[in-house]
């Protein structure tokens, strides 16, 4: 009986432990900050599974059809926050459109302060009838400092692709990775039409060995010092 008893109060931390974990993540899609879906928000979100939101919805004049997805240290060891979007501009829509996800909980196994990370944002755009978009990728510890951002990727039309990286020292686990589109001049008759990726890739940077000039220099120099002055010694002693 005891031992069913201890049993049963284990799966019951443990579930708790695990349900503590996952309400803390949070992982969303924010439009215009008057629009805000969740990860199996049970309301906009209409994909059931982790870690990925779908929507279609129309917010301030735009027909947003959205795909996003957290990719906690997959393929490479990275942390990867990918955004795909169809933007189609309404009669009614009203520049600019900004939409950010946004996704907290990520982590480097071993991290510890200091650590460098490399923060890439990638963005490209198959179709972009008119205006100009400007992508962005910022990481931010849950303990500052260590916050960086990425330079905006500019796309202006057809096919245009680029990406930018920046170099963050952390303080340490867990951080929160965030990408956000702003899209200008979106606007006119034929309903305009934007159709492109935005990505935000963290990876760990290794630590870097010091050259062998550096080493010989921190350790051979003092061992040649000990090596002469126990030559000394060892004359003085011949000497007597």
């Amino acid at each position: 009986m005891i031992c069913r008893f201890l049993t049963v109060a284990a799966v019951a931390i443990a579930a708790t432990l695990a349900n503590t974990s996952e309400s803390r993540a949070a992982f969303t899609v924010s439009i215009n900050s008057t629009f805000t879906a969740s990860d199996n928000d049970g309301v906009f979100d209409t994909d059931s599974s982790l870690g990925v939101i779908t929507i279609d919805q129309i917010v301030a004049g735009y027909r947003i059809q959205l795909t996003s997805t957290r990719t906690d240290l997959g393929f490479g060891g990275v942390n990867v926050l990918n955004e795909a979007l169809i933007v189609t501009a309404t009669s009614q829509a009203v520049s600019p459109l900004s939409v950010t996800t946004f996704a907290d909980g990520f982590s480097f196994p071993g991290m510890v302060a200091g650590s460098p990370v490399t923060l890439t944002n990638a963005a490209s755009d198959s179709q972009f009838n008119i205006g100009v978009a400007n992508a962005t990728s910022t990481l931010a510890p849950t303990t500052p400092p260590g916050s960086g951002t990425t330079a905006p990727v500019t796309l202006t039309a057809p096919g245009a692709q680029g990406s930018s990286t920046s170099r963050v020292v952390v303080s340490g686990n867990p951080f929160s990775l965030s990408n956000t589109l702003v899209i200008n001049g979106l606007l006119g008759a034929g309903n305009p039409q934007f159709n492109g990726t935005v990505t935000t890739t963290a990876a760990l940077l290794a630590p870097t060995p010091a050259p062998a000039g550096l080493l010989l220099a921190a350790f051979g120099i003092p061992a040649f010092g000990l090596l002469r002055r126990f030559g000394r010694k060892v004359d003085a002693t011949v000497a007597v």
